[in-house]
This record gives structure tokens, C-alpha cells and sequence, in this order.
């Protein structure tokens, strides 16, 4: 599956993004505390439930804890306090929209005939950590719950880096890969090596050998 949309709604300090039209590469531009940071923090609770966390190779424990839903963190100030926590709990955050790929509809088809008219899905998450998918919401039973879990296994893997530094607007791409490529042979990469090799493949603009 493709992110193609996604919206945020009461979620920390934004009341509603609005949605927002994802590409292969997106860039969010603003001041600091204009909400860019929490947009991403909410598609990382979108991806990231307890159970898809067991045993995960891709997070370390905090950053298992930075991808949980945290009620103090997550709910905005001025609802804490002020609504009923049932009502919170029960509230949807986000709304992400994605392009479900031939074999998803090929093998959802067979889950649920009729899915296979379906190319988009659009998987939406509550406070109390609740999924809803709307191209389920006509089924019922264990047929339902395995589509479900099928759908919400295949949420591509969304990957924070923290950490914050400075690259030069213009890069020569050819120099980049060779050091990378010569780190990765020594086995001797750094911190900083690492994140932009993991942002390379992940935006699949270069191949490591």
C-alpha cells in the first residue's frame, strides 16, 4: 500500500489539518511548533499498534513508547480536563488514505467478494486505539477481523528520525553514495551515516552494495 492522503483531527495541538495529498516525497514546511512534527507523530501511531510492535526489529523500547498512544501527550490541553474521557477515548485522530496495490485486491477479493472494486482504503485510529477501515464497514464476523488484520498488517513502515542536522542545499549525489557505500564495506558507518542511507532506500532514490 501507497500513503496517498491524511488527515489529523484533535490531535495534540492541531484541531484539523485538513487533508493532506502525499507523493512519493512529501516536505512539510513551517515555523517551529506549527504543527509539522505532530502530523508525523500521529501517522507513526497510525502504523504502530502494541500488538505490530512485538518483537519489532525497527524500534528500539523508547521509541515503542514514542509510538504509543499516550493520553497526557496525545489528547489536546484544552480537552483534558474539560470532556468526559469516554468521549475523548472514543474520538478518531486520523484518517490516512492508501492505494492498495493488485495482489491486496486480489487476495481481499477473496477474503470478500466485492473488495476487489476497491482501490483505495482509507484506515482511521482512536484515542483508545481502535481501527476502523471503511471499505469494511458493510462486514461482520471472523471473515471481517481477517480482512482487518490483513489490511492493517500491510500499513507500510513509517520510520522517525529525531535526530536534527544541516545538509547542504546541493548535493553531489555520486560522492554521497561512494562514501556510503565505502562505510557500509568497512562496516564502520556513524549515527549520521546511517539515518541518511535508511532515508535513501527508504525513498528508493539509491541501491547499496
Amino acid at each position: 500500500m501507497r500513503l496517498t492522503r491524511l488527515r489529523i483531527k484533535d490531535f495534540r495541538a492541531v484541531k484539523d489539518s485538513g487533508w493532506i495529498d502525499c507523493q512519493k516525497i512529501t516536505a512539510f514546511v513551517g515555523e517551529n511548533e506549527a504543527g509539522k512534527t505532530t502530523v508525523l507523530m500521529a501517522l507513526l501511531k497510525l502504523a504502530y499498534s502494541p500488538k505490530r510492535l512485538e518483537g519489532s526489529d525497527v524500534y528500539k523500547k523508547n521509541e515503542v513508547s514514542m509510538a504509543s498512544i499516550n493520553f497526557a501527550k496525545d489528547v489536546p490541553l484544552d480537552q483534558q480536563g474539560t470532556v468526559e474521557r469516554a468521549t475523548i477515548l472514543n474520538t478518531t485522530f486520523i484518517y490516512a488514505e492508501f492505494l492498495l496495490t493488485e495482489e491486496m485486491r486480489y487476495n481481499l477479493s477473496k477474503m470478500l467478494p466485492g473488495l476487489e472494486d476497491h482501490s483505495f482504503v482509507t484506515i482511521s485510529r482512536k484515542f483508545n486505539g481502535e481501527y476502523n477501515i471503511d471499505i469494511l464497514q458493510r462486514y461482520i464476523g471472523e471473515v471481517h477481523e481477517n480482512a482487518k488484520e490483513y489490511i492493517l498488517g500491510n500499513i507500510p513502515k513509517f520510520m522517525y528520525f529525531q535526530e536534527v542536522f544541516e545538509i547542504g542545499s546541493k548535493i553531489d549525489m555520486i560522492s554521497l553514495a561512494l562514501k556510503l557505500n565505502q562505510s557500509i564495506k568497512n562496516r564502520n558507518l556513524t549515527a549520521r551515516e546511517t539515518m541518511v542511507s535508511n532515508l535513501l532506500d527508504a525513498l528508493d532514490i539509491w541501491e547499496s552494495n
